[in-house]
């Protein structure tokens, strides 16, 4: 992982709503970016993003496909609601129970590649 921020993030049911969390940018093999998220001491809480190259699907450059169902549920609107990411670009169904990722662009500015 590489550049990283502190911040709260709201509507989460596993994020407690005065816990601060470290949202990191980084990569998946095919270098599409990735986040994730830990606690301060660098404990893993979320990977809110996946890696849909196995299904013919790439985010536009400095975006990044969001998995927001089942545990990850809610975690788009929190983290756009963070100035995180910005205004979802479109929706994704994928796998064999059509989950969908939601592709959105990374807007914080310490979090925007080099």
């Amino acid at each position: 992982m590489g550049k990283s921020i502190k911040t709260k993030l709201s509507g989460l049911e596993y994020v407690g709503k005065d816990e601060t969390v470290i949202v990191e940018l980084g990569y998946y093999g095919n270098n599409t970016l990735a986040l994730r998220i830990t606690d301060e001491i660098g404990e893993a809480v979320s990977s809110p993003t996946v890696n849909l190259e196995s299904e013919g699907e790439t985010p536009k450059e400095g975006h990044v496909f969001v998995k927001d169902y089942s545990e990850n549920e809610g975690i788009y609107r929190a983290l756009a609601g963070a100035g995180i990411l910005g205004e979802a670009v479109r929706t994704v169904a994928f796998g064999v129970y059509d989950a969908t990722a939601i592709e959105a662009p990374i807007i914080h500015p310490d979090l925007i590649p080099d």
